[in-house]
């Protein structure tokens, strides 16, 4: 079995209650060569105190303003050695085999650097318990243009694919990840998953803000227009808009009961 280098990188404002739990949770991986890199926003709070604890095991720290999460992770990819590349966001964690794991799915594919690997995960909140598991399949990329067909925060891109596609797009302010699955596809990407759980996602943030909806939805019609065509866009909107005015009078608590009977069908 090949043993890759794998970049895991961190991006982190302002979190000095989650950072060391993900900072753990990468030391703690049972895979061993691992690049771990940490990007900065530059936090005022106790943030860079507690990661710099870590600084002998860390390899790249990089602590200065940027111009939002897309940015801050563009910038840990420039500077990435590994042949395949994670992201594990601050207040997240991985599973101990997580990396591992994904190295035996990147060995029985042949080592091919064309090929997307995403898990499954987590979705926890506060004390850390589990609200409900996300798992996605092949079966999911049928509906690639009605949702993101992936776990970002489980998933491995190599870094050829990179080199091929180019980065996340700046221009895109909440669904550049959204974009760039969508890009793969375009150019011929495969993505590859894995029905094993790894990592727990902290719930809270962008993309569990409703705020942030109305944007979301902008930002996903612009995406379609460009990879789909006008008819599908126009049913993929009403769909969505119906699915939105619903989620604003649900509570949450059945939300997720629905969330979990979904995922546990695929």
């Amino acid at each position: 079995m090949t043993e890759p280098l794998v970049s895991i990188y961190t991006v982190v404002y302002n979190d000095e209650t989650g950072i060391r739990k993900t900072i753990e949770s990468v030391l703690n991986q049972t895979y061993k060569n691992i690049e771990y890199i940490i990007v900065d926003g530059g936090s005022t709070d106790s943030t860079i105190d507690i990661i710099k604890e870590y600084e002998k095991e860390i390899s790249i720290f990089i602590s200065e303003k940027d111009d939002g999460i897309y940015d801050a992770m563009n910038k840990a990819i420039e500077v990435s050695n590994g042949t395949l590349i994670g992201l594990l966001n601050s207040g997240d964690s991985f599973h101990s085999d997580a990396v591992e794991d994904i190295i035996q799915l990147y060995n029985e594919n042949n080592s091919r650097n064309d090929i997307i690997y995403s898990g499954a995960m987590n979705k926890v909140n506060d004390k850390g318990e589990i609200v409900y598991t996300v798992r996605f399949n092949q079966k999911s990329l049928e509906n690639k243009f009605y949702t993101m067909p992936i776990n970002h925060t489980s998933t491995f891109v190599p870094m050829k694919v990179f080199d091929k596609i180019g980065v996340y797009n700046l221009d895109l302010k909440i669904t550049a990840d959204y974009e760039f699955i969508l890009r793969a596809l375009h150019y011929g990407v495969k993505i590859k998953y894995t029905n094993k759980v790894l990592a727990d996602m902290q719930m809270g943030g962008v993309s569990d803000d409703r705020i942030y909806k109305p944007n979301r939805l902008k930002e996903e019609y612009l995406l379609r227009y460009k990879y789909c065509s006008s008819f599908k866009t126009i049913l993929i909107i009403a769909k969505q808009t119906i699915n939105s005015l619903l989620k604003t009078f649900i509570p949450n608590k059945i939300l997720y009961t629905i969330y979990n009977s979904r995922y546990r069908k695929n």
